[in-house]
C-alpha cells in the first residue's frame, strides 16, 4: 500500500450521498455480506484531520452508510486508523439497525481482500465493550446461521478472536428478560453451535429452559427430565466441552432445590444421554424433575454413573449416602447405598439407620 510514498493531509472533508465499491475478485457477489465485494451507498458524513502517511490512513470520522447486503450503519463515530494489517475504531460510538457498541473495535488481517472473503475464520477482532447492546439480527448479516436467534444482548467485556474462535474476559451480558451470563468465555467452532468447544470459567449463569433453548435448540425437545420445572436457575461454576458432551462443576440453585455437581454428560443426537461424576443435592425435588409422583425431596451425596432420564430406560449406578428421600409419602433417612437402578428396579447393597428401620442387606427393590 502506497509504494509511491504519497502524502495526503486534509483538514475537513464532507461527503453527501456518496458511494464506494471494493471488489476483490470478478466473481458474482454472494448473498448477504461478502467481504470480497463491499458496495457502500448512502454514504454521508464528515472526516476531519485526515492523514495518509506511508501505509497508514487516519481520520476522525462521523458517518452513516449502507452495504449492498442491507447492513446499515446509522452512526459511526470514531478515531479511525487503517493499515494493510488493521482497521481500527477507537473512541467508538457505533449504531446499526438494532445495535449500539462502544468504545473500541478493531479488525486485524493479513490481506484485506482475501481475509474478508472468509470473515468468520480469517479476520481477528478485538473489542472492548461497555454498556453495549447487540441484536442477533445485525450479526446475522455476517453469520447467517444466527438469523433465527432473535435475541438482544446487553454486554460488557473484552473480546479477542475471530467469529469461529474467540475469548471474552470479564464478560457481563444480559440476554432477553431472564438470562444473565458473567465470567470468562472461550468458544471455538461457531457458527455450528452443536460442535463448538466452549470453556467458561469463574462463571455465573441466571436463566431458564426457554431462554437456553434459543442457544441449544435440542433442549426444546427434552421432556425427561422436566427442565422447565427448574424455573429460573442460578448456576455458579465452570463448563468445558460442547453442548452435547461436556463437564461441569459448580452449584445450581433452582425452584426444585439445590445441586452441587462435578459431572460429565453426553447428550447424543440419537440414543439416551449418559452421565458420570459426583453430585450432591439439597432438598431437591427429584420427583418433579423426573415426572414421578411417588418420589419427593431428596438429599444425596455421592457418585452417580448411568444413562437415560426416562424411567423405562434408566440405568444408573449410585454409590453414596442418601441422608433423606421421600417415597410414597414417607421419608426414609440415613441410607448408604451401592447399587444400580435399572428401569423401575434397584439392585445392590443398602444400609438404613432410620428411627423406624435399621437394615443392612443386599436387596432387589421393585
Amino acid at each position: 500500500l502506497n509504494a509511491g510514498n504519497v502524502l495526503v493531509k486534509v483538514a475537513n472533508l464532507r461527503l453527501s450521498n456518496g458511494g464506494l465499491n471494493i471488489d476483490g475478485n470478478k466473481q458474482t457477489p454472494a448473498a448477504g455480506f461478502d467481504g470480497s465485494h463491499i458496495h457502500l451507498s448512502r454514504l454521508n458524513g464528515t472526516f476531519k484531520h485526515i492523514a495518509f502517511v506511508k501505509d497508514t490512513l487516519r481520520a476522525n470520522v462521523d458517518l452513516t452508510v449502507r452495504d449492498r447486503s442491507g447492513f446499515e450503519l446509522k452512526k459511526l463515530k470514531a478515531a479511525f486508523r487503517f493499515t494493510p494489517q488493521i482497521m481500527e475504531f477507537a473512541s467508538l460510538d457505533l449504531q446499526t439497525g438494532k445495535s449500539r457498541l462502544g468504545n473500541y473495535y478493531a479488525m486485524k488481517f493479513a490481506d484485506f481482500n482475501r481475509d474478508f472473503g472468509d470473515y468468520i475464520t480469517n479476520v481477528t477482532m478485538e473489542a472492548r465493550f461497555h454498556d453495549s447492546k447487540v441484536n442477533t439480527e445485525d450479526i446475522a448479516y455476517f453469520a447467517p446461521e444466527l438469523k433465527s436467534w432473535n435475541r438482544v444482548a446487553q454486554l460488557s467485556g473484552h473480546f479477542q478472536g475471530t467469529v469461529s474462535h474467540f475469548n471474552v474476559t470479564n464478560l457481563v451480558t444480559k440476554v432477553g428478560a431472564t438470562t444473565t451470563l458473567m465470567g470468562n468465555l472461550s468458544m471455538k467452532g461457531l457458527p455450528d453451535i452443536n460442535t463448538t468447544r466452549i470453556s467458561w470459567s469463574n462463571g455465573t449463569l441466571l436463566s431458564n429452559q426457554h431462554d437456553l433453548a434459543t442457544f441449544v435448540p435440542m433442549l426444546k425437545t427434552v421432556t425427561e427430565p422436566n427442565l422447565a420445572a427448574l424455573g429460573t436457575i442460578i448456576y455458579r461454576g465452570n463448563f468445558n466441552g460442547t453442548v452435547r458432551n461436556f463437564t461441569t462443576n459448580g452449584i445450581l440453585s433452582s425452584q426444585l432445590g439445590g445441586v452441587k455437581t462435578n459431572i460429565s454428560m453426553q447428550l447424543p443426537r440419537r440414543g439416551e444421554p449418559s452421565y458420570t461424576g459426583n453430585i450432591e443435592t439439597s432438598r431437591f425435588n427429584i420427583g418433579k424433575f423426573l415426572n414421578n409422583d411417588q418420589l419427593g425431596l431428596a438429599d444425596f451425596k455421592g457418585k452417580i454413573t448411568g444413562s437415560s432420564f426416562n424411567v423405562e430406560k434408566l440405568k444408573t449406578k449410585l454409590d453414596g449416602n442418601i441422608s433423606s428421600i421421600e417415597f410414597n409419602d414417607y421419608t426414609y433417612t440415613n441410607i448408604v447405598t451401592n447399587g444400580t437402578f435399572q428401569k423401575k428396579y434397584f439392585s445392590g447393597e443398602v444400609k438404613i439407620n432410620a428411627p423406624n428401620l435399621n437394615f443392612t442387606s443386599d436387596v432387589q427393590i421393585d
